[in-house]
């Protein structure tokens, strides 16, 4: 049985009870546009308060505190966005129901493994960015942050900035999946899509400024409204490196190229030309 569901994990929620309800087995589950031709497929729209639905269910079933770490791990997992994680998924939540306990220690289960995995990917890579996002100031006291994880982390790391900035304006731009997150003291924050560069890494800028107060305009990396704290920071991390320390290989291992390309220590340059302000040249893959 081929079941479609609307985008987002609301969405993927109520194919999963339309399911469960249905007690399937091994249903597959599509988002919309990806039916197979000629086949049939049941549509199943997204419902209200999906996600009160699941924690009241689950909470009855599993308990409270187990509940909460089921429910997140299925979350981090469907933010993963692997492909087919939507069926592992429902066998996921089916096992938790069916059984009546957290199915996430039957790894001899491929698809509970799948589960598993992505979701400690993805919580390990939206930890790594709570320490490697860099924000840039902005002329009239605004922020602005740009990176582009392998996964959909951004719902994530937003509380961890919102409570640690909270009398701060700040962007936060995902430029792999074109979205940004705005938050404003007062009004709180909300995520919004970005218009396509023609360029395969295109910045957006613009687009991700224009989500801000009119006031705001980016200002260049070390310059005298920042107070030059994005030039010291680079100088600090060139004179703090011992030379008969240089390990390369560690660096690269610790602190991807992908990574560095948005980092104000390693320069606003592309991924495979980041500069490594611990060696002081370029490196190159």
């Amino acid at each position: 049985m081929f079941v479609s569901h609307e985008a987002g994990f609301d969405g993927l929620l109520s194919a999963v009870a339309w399911c469960l309800r249905r007690r399937a087995e091994h249903p597959v589950l599509l988002s919309a546009g990806e039916e197979p031709l000629l086949l049939p497929v049941e549509p199943v729209t997204t419902e209200p308060e999906i996600r009160a639905f699941f924690a009241r269910h689950y909470t009855r079933r599993l308990g409270e505190a187990v509940a909460r770490e089921f429910l997140d791990r299925a979350f981090r997992a469907y933010l993963a966005e692997q492909d087919g994680m939507a069926t592992r998924l429902y066998r996921y939540f089916y096992l938790g129901w069916l059984l009546g306990l957290d199915p996430s220690a039957q790894l001899q289960d491929k698809d509970i493994a799948a589960v598993v995995q992505a979701g400690a990917r993805t919580g390990m890579e939206a930890h790594r960015y709570l320490g490697l996002l860099r924000f840039r100031m902005l002329e009239g006291d605004c922020y602005l942050a740009e990176f582009a994880p392998d996964c959909h982390v951004l719902p994530l790391i937003l509380s961890h900035f919102m409570d640690r900035l909270p009398d701060q304006c700040f962007v936060i731009c995902d430029r792999r999946r074109l979205l940004a997150a705005c938050y404003q003291p007062g009004r709180g924050c909300s995520i919004h899509r970005i218009a396509e560069q023609a360029e395969p890494d295109g910045c957006a800028l613009a687009d991700a400024i224009s989500l801000l107060p009119d006031r705001c305009t980016v200002l260049n990396a070390g310059s005298e409204a920042d107070g030059g704290y994005a030039r010291l920071w680079v100088r600090y991390l060139q004179h703090l490196t011992l030379p008969e320390r240089r390990n390369l290989r560690l660096q690269r291992q610790n602190l991807p190229l992908k990574v560095r390309a948005y980092l104000t220590e390693c320069g606003s340059t592309a991924p495979e030309q980041a500069v490594n302000p611990y060696r002081g040249t370029v490196l190159s893959e």
